[in-house]
């Protein structure tokens, strides 16, 4: 999962950056750059319209639906511009801009939404270096294309590769999502969710996030325009100037990667989230005092990169995790609301200060006034850091109440997190003095009253915030089959749950071995991927209901991927610990059908159980033939005594199994009441 992000990553950067630099040389090159703040503020115009589009539609639908979407209408607008840009440069100048404005945003923040569903808060710590590497890593690439093409490939055809790029990026995305659905919440009553903007002024921390980012903005604005006045003074238009904005963001993705691969990590780990968001305004700070006491190119372009730099690398991965606690019906509509529309209404606000400095203030003196507007928004967001620290801790605190963060089917998740979040009971009183319909659920499914209980499980949907507390009826005989039908309402959503509780060695063996029916019910990767991983548990009653229903899966699921040499590897294991001991044949049996001949598999097993002695030497020569060797001498130590003296060719054998099937004896009929 973690490489499956670091290369989307990489795939969606950079075609940002490239993208970037080729809007700004292109405009530049068409416009003279006192038109620079009128266009940004135009973007910023646009895209906070667009916003409010995308917030409604991820309060309804997951980002790994939308995400895809959004880079097929980013490739089809690239390819729109490559058309306009020979005739009408100024107007594919315009469009460029708004494009990126309204969509480049919306791709990187849809994907980091996505990337913190799929991660828990412990895993996201230990993973976001990586993956931001993985996206200074695109960063670099896009830089060192835009720049090897400048002089030598015109506007138009770049537009066109950075459609192609954008295609690549679509299938990165899909590839990362694989296996997923849609978790967003159902709805518990009828009214309607509430929109990103109402959440962000509503919810303190999404309020503070908001804040920190529009900061940013208005200073990212700031400063682009210290560097596009120096820039254009000293290099001109056309092919030089696209030359300089290729180098400068391919130079400071390469600092960012070496940043990311580096420091990024230690730092989260160390000082914290909080510290490490205030390194890019500390050195803001110290960049804009230094370029205003000498402002020239070489004090702009290190206050700009190294800008640029923290951002992409030790405060994206910072700011990211901040994420990580809030539920998905907070997250998604909110989210991009923050990363876009604040980032949009904050850049419209530093445009708004630079067209005030260009009236207001003397001929050449409006860049050292910009740099000191600058160092004031810096030091702003200095300040306000440190509250982050505490608010990350509250937003902690109040996911484990809840029951833990709902995570995408297939999330990667840190063991030690879901088992904690999996065994967490809390009673009513630590809900604190609210007293609310989930509360009550709680603490009715805690009662030990069957009849509360029951009014609980035979509700028609189960909130996803229950599922720690059901799992351990799972263990009561009179109460499993409530249970197990509660949950295979949500097993869905709650795959990663349901895994973690598998695996649980705290949970009671009997809750444990009735998980598999229920997993069982969700022909998806990821849960077969979570039965898989169980085979290794200690307890063989455990393996053999995750047998069972990897069994079934594979009946009602063609399309999930059974590793092969994970199956064999898991047969192998239990054929060298057959012994006498009753249903490991059939539990091995069952393993290899995931990756063989169902039907044939089961003759076979049925001959080697039988008392017709040549059948019984078929069906060994039939396994012979099949089964690679680190399963079949384990498997012939206990059945066979001896390999098979002579050996016929396989069709031979099957036909013959086949031929026989109504001499082999038929199993009886299952009483098993956990199956």
């Amino acid at each position: 999962m973690r490489t499956a992000a670091v290369v989307a990553a990489a795939l969606l950067v950079g075609p940002q950056i490239a993208s970037k630099a080729t809007r700004d040389a292109l405009f530049l090159s068409s416009f003279d750059v006192s038109a620079l703040p009128y266009m940004t503020a135009g973007a910023a115009v646009a895209s906070l319209l667009a916003t409010l589009a995308f917030s409604r539609a991820l309060s309804r639908v997951a980002p790994a639906r939308l995400l895809p979407g959004v880079l097929a209408a980013s490739a089809l607008l690239f390819l729109l511009e490559a058309l306009l840009a020979p005739a009408e440069p100024r107007a594919a100048a315009v469009l460029l801009y708004l494009h990126y404005a309204t969509l480049g945003a919306v791709v990187l923040s849809s994907f980091w939404s996505l990337v913190t569903e799929r991660f828990d808060p412990h895993a996201a710590k230990l993973s976001m270096g990586a993956i931001g590497s993985g996206a200074s890593l695109g960063g670099v690439a896009g830089g060192l294309a835009a720049w090897a093409a400048a002089g030598r490939v015109s506007i138009p055809s770049l537009l066109l590769a950075l459609a192609a790029a954008s295609i690549l990026g679509l299938v990165s995305v899909v590839r990362l999502t694989r296996g997923s659905v849609d978790v967003t919440r159902e709805p518990e009553d009828d009214l309607p969710a509430p929109s990103g903007v109402r959440l962000v002024l509503e919810v303190p921390y999404l309020r503070n996030l908001a804040l920190l980012v529009l900061l940013g903005a208005s200073l990212d604005t700031l400063l682009d325009y210290v560097l596009g006045a120096s820039a254009s003074a000293a290099f001109g238009r056309g092919a030089p100037l696209l030359s300089f904005f290729a180098l400068f963001h391919a130079g400071t993705a390469l600092l960012a990667l070496l940043v990311q691969a580096t420091l990024t990590q230690r730092l989260l780990q160390g000082p914290g989230i909080a510290a490490t968001l205030g390194l890019q305004p500390a050195y803001a700070l110290a960049g804009a005092v230094a370029s205003f006491v000498s402002p020239r190119l070489g004090t702009e372009l290190a206050l700009r990169g190294g800008h640029s730099v923290l951002r992409n690398s030790a405060f994206r991965a910072a700011y990211e995790l901040l994420y990580t606690p809030l539920p998905p019906e907070q997250k998604r509509p909110a989210k991009v609301v923050v990363d876009v529309a604040c980032d949009r209404l904050g850049a419209l606000l530093g445009s708004g200060a630079v067209v005030a400095c260009l009236a207001l203030a003397a001929p050449g003196a409006a860049p050292r006034v910009v740099l000191g507007l600058a160092a004031i928004l810096a030091a702003l967001a200095l300040a306000l850091t440190p509250r982050f620290r505490t608010d990350y801790v509250t937003a902690l605190g109040d996911s484990l109440r809840s029951g833990g963060p709902t995570l995408e089917p297939g999330a990667t998740i840190e063991a030690g997190t879901l088992l904690t979040l999996a065994s967490l009971r809390f009673a009513p009183e630590s809900m604190g003095p609210r007293t609310d319909p989930l509360a009550a659920a709680i603490a009715a499914l805690g009662s030990g009253d069957a009849a509360q209980v029951h009014a609980v499980l035979d509700r028609s949907w189960l909130d996803p915030r229950l599922v720690p507390h059901v799992l351990p009826l799972l263990a009561d005989d009179a109460l499993a089959p409530g249970a197990i039908r509660c949950l295979r309402l949500v097993a869905a959503r709650e795959t990663a749950a349901l895994a973690a509780a598998l695996v649980d060695p705290l949970l009671d063996p009997a809750a444990r071995r009735r998980i598999p029916r229920v997993l069982k019910t969700v022909t998806t990767q990821d849960a077969a991927d979570a039965l898989l991983r169980a085979l290794a548990d200690a307890r063989f009653d455990i393996r053999y209901r995750c047998g069972q229903a990897l069994r079934h899966m594979r009946e009602e699921g063609p399309w999930i991927d059974f590793p092969a040499d994970r199956v064999h590897q898991a047969a192998a294991r239990e054929g060298a610990a057959l012994g006498s001991a009753e249903g490991r044949l059939d539990h091995v049996f069952n393993l290899l059908s995931l990756v063989g001949d169902p039907e044939e598999l089961d003759l076979a097993r049925r001959a080697l159980q039988g008392a017709d002695v040549h059948l019984r030497g078929t069906a060994l020569e039939y396994l012979d033939n099949v089964l690679p060797a680190p399963v079949r001498e384990p498997l012939f130590a206990h059945v066979a005594g001896a390999r098979p003296a002579v050996s016929r060719p396989a069709a031979e054998i099957r036909d013959e199994l086949l031929r026989s099937a109504q001499a082999l004896p038929r199993p009886a009929p299952s009483d098993d009441p956990d199956y």
